[in-house]
């Protein structure tokens, strides 16, 4: 479970699992095996019923068992989606996982472990694994992988030859600089392929370029031509361990060695509230606790002490590498508070601006259309009719107010309520892999894409609900809490739920990919529809009285902001992470092995920008920083000129932040609007930022 943890107090963030999970979720059909073909659907109107008799029992959940050979006996597993190394989960192989340093990826030949090695062109930052690797293997070939274990940071495979024999085992850690293999075989080998062969008084190490590789083993070690053999018959140890010598130059060879020696069982996370900040520490389960490791951080991690023994140039910027003496490390981010509402003082508006917001509103709700059916944009819809809500609240137009209070709460109810036949516009629950499926979904929603860009539209339209019409709460808040536990279970005893689903407690920010099955890794587009997602979650326990889920949602908020200014929107203007030789001031698509300046739909700039801001909301006021907006006009000014198709609304909005930027409000008449977006959004944003001006 991860726990927040105040000075002098101890909060939990998700209270018992019983709490959520004793009470009816209204409307929920099952998802059984195969979305499409065997969907088991429960009808329920009632407000109260026993969850055992909705969630089916631990002994009737159907995993995929043989990608989970090893789970812990008597214990669901729900799949692990949306990490770096969920393609294991869902095929007999690894694609690729960057872990920073290394990078690994299985098949027939073995396990390739690389240390990549950065490619920079105008439009892309590349470190794929392909770049500087090499190769391990029993010789047998190997036919399939299985996940036996992971945690916040931490995954082993075992390997299994053509005939289905174990071979040997590998742990990973993220930020590690070692790699811990045991062997169930007398032999394994090693081919260096991109790297030199190197043996002098500190053993063998393998090189390419600025990178060493050391590997310490109790077996013993041979040449044959270009490969390497490791040999087990002398010695009951079978541990072999590599690791990134490079990043660890101001540590003896000895005390590399003691540290490669000590497998590291477990690692998982710890946050505290210390006011101003999160401090957030990585705890180690080792083998032997008298001694520790070496483990890098990176960019967004402040660290809480500054004695390290090395570095490294990844993906990412600098990776820092610092002893871990005891069983934890530390690091700091910003601790950012969300604003509910952005509120004009009375007074400020002239009575022609009133007109223009409250006339905006009415063209609004003729123009709504009808809602989508469909997960994506079905959510859009209802996000932009709560926030039309929440403007007409401040504006004091009741009869829009009301008006639109019913329409959400009448499709609110209908998204959350199954019965017979039904088929659009319901929730079901994935029995094989642990989760929440909306029907009808997009964008491989069904395969745990995209879940927290989705779901946050939704969560968001709940709270808006929630506060206006606190009705709402008993009737489906039991379904809202479930779709927040698909995409922030904090329970690592619940079963039904990965820990966290999107989120990478390592980044610090979330993965968009459910089975992440590509050679660049992982990926997220939208930084911002993400921080949505935290945002709405944070409003969802505000609205609710729940201070365990609004202290969660500000954390996973301020989190995703911190590392989305360094490795998406570029605040800090660091080198190491966004070099000149790449000609953009921003990245749109992050990838675990690489950066582009592009996005899945479009290469327009417009385009590239805007999906980093929307939607705009007051959750949206962390994009406030003066010298940055400027930056990003003085690139994005010649763009903005005449033009009036799709995108321009979000980034004239982003621009009105700075005054001397804002947009006449006539001008976004001609507009095409953003799905999630309004004219009443769009004016009462503008006329906030050319009359507040600021924010602290």
């Amino acid at each position: 479970m991860l726990h927040v943890i105040k000075e002098k107090r101890l909060w939990i963030l998700i209270p018992t699992v019983i709490v959520i999970f004793t009470v009816l979720f209204v409307g929920i059909a099952f998802f059984i095996e195969n979305f499409q073909e065997n969907t088991s659907k429960i009808t329920n109107k009632r407000k109260i019923r026993d969850f055992s008799t909705l969630i089916p029992k631990e002994g009737e959940i159907k995993f995929i068992q043989n990608h989970l050979s090893k789970r812990e006996e008597g214990s669901a597993f729900p799949s692990n989606t949306n990490k770096v190394w969920s393609s294991v989960v869902f095929n007999n192989h690894l694609e690729s996982a960057y872990l920073i340093p290394f990078a690994v990826r299985t098949g027939q030949d073995g396990l390739t472990i690389g240390v990549p090695e950065k490619s920079i062109s105008s439009n892309v930052i590349s470190a794929n694994i392909a770049s500087r690797n090499l190769r391990l293997t029993s010789g047998n070939g190997i036919r399939r992988v299985d996940l036996t274990k992971s945690s916040d940071l931490l995954f082993s495979l075992d390997f299994y030859d053509d005939q289905d024999r174990f071979q040997f085992n590998a742990t990973f850690i993220q930020g590690s600089p070692f790699i811990y293999i045991r062997s169930e075989v007398s032999s394994l080998n090693l081919d260096p392929n991109h790297f030199e062969l190197s043996w002098g008084k500190e053993g063998l190490e393998l090189i390419n370029g600025s990178v060493e590789l050391g590997i310490f083993t109790q077996g013993s070690i041979s040449q044959a031509n270009e490969d390497i053999r490791i040999n087990f018959e002398n010695t009951n140890n079978r541990q072999l361990t590599i690791y990134l010598n490079s990043g660890m130059e101001r540590l003896t060879q000895e005390e590399k060695e003691l540290f490669a020696s000590n497998l590291v069982r477990d690692v998982n996370t710890t946050v505290k509230d210390k006011g101003k900040v999160y401090e957030i520490s990585y705890n180690f389960n080792f083998v032997d606790e008298s001694f520790g490791t070496v483990f890098g951080l990176l960019p967004h991690h402040k660290p809480v002490k500054e004695d390290n023994v090395g570095n490294i140039d990844t993906i990412r910027g600098t990776q820092r590498f610092f002893r871990v003496e005891t069983d934890r490390i530390s690091s700091e981010i910003p601790k950012i508070e969300p604003l509910e509402e952005l509120l004009i003082p009375e007074g400020v508006l002239g009575s022609e601006e009133i007109a223009l917001v409250q006339g905006a509103l009415e063209r609004d709700v003729e123009r709504l259309g009808d809602p989508p059916p469909t997960s994506y944009f079905g959510g859009k819809y209802l996000a932009k009719v709560a926030r039309l809500i929440q403007i007409a609240d401040i504006m004091e137009q009741t009869d829009i107010r009301n008006t639109l209070l019913d329409l959400l709460e009448t499709e609110l109810a209908d998204w959350f309520t199954y019965e017979e036949h039904k088929e659009e516009k319901y929730l079901a629950y994935d029995q094989t892999n642990g989760g929440i499926i909306f029907f009808t979904p997009e964008f491989g929603s069904e395969k745990y894409n995209d879940h927290h860009f989705h779901y946050g539209y939704f969560i968001y339209s709940g709270a808006v609900l929630a506060k206006l019409r606190p009705a709402f709460i008993d009737k489906y808040g039991d379904v809202v809490d479930l779709i927040i536990m698909d995409i922030a279970n904090t329970h690592e005893e619940n079963f039904y739920f990965p820990k966290i689903r999107t989120f990478d407690f390592y980044g610090g920010h979330s993965w968009a990919s459910g089975d992440a099955n590509f050679f660049d890794g992982n990926n997220q587009e939208s930084s911002s529809e993400a921080i949505n997602a935290w945002y709405s979650i944070w409003l969802w326990g505000k609205n609710t009285g729940r201070t365990d889920l609004e202290e969660l949602g500000q954390f996973l908020y301020s989190s995703e902001i911190n590392s989305a200014k360094y490795y998406w929107l570029n605040h800090y203007e660091r080198e190491d992470i966004f070099p000149e030789e790449y000609q953009h001031d921003r990245a749109s698509l992050v990838w675990g092995g690489k950066v582009e300046f592009n996005t899945f739909f479009s290469t327009d700039p417009l385009a590239v920008d805007g999906i980093q801001y929307l939607p705009i909301t007051p959750g949206s006021v962390y994009l406030y920083e003066p010298e940055v907006i400027q930056r990003d006009y003085n690139v994005r000014q010649k763009d903005l000129i005449g033009r009036e198709g799709g995108w321009v609304d979000i980034n004239q909005m982003y621009y009105a932040m700075l005054p001397d930027h804002s947009p006449n409000l006539a001008e976004f008449e001609r507009y095409p609007l953003d799905d999630g977006n309004s004219m009443a959004n769009a004016f009462y944003w503008v006329l906030y930022w050319r009359y507040v001006g600021s924010v602290d």
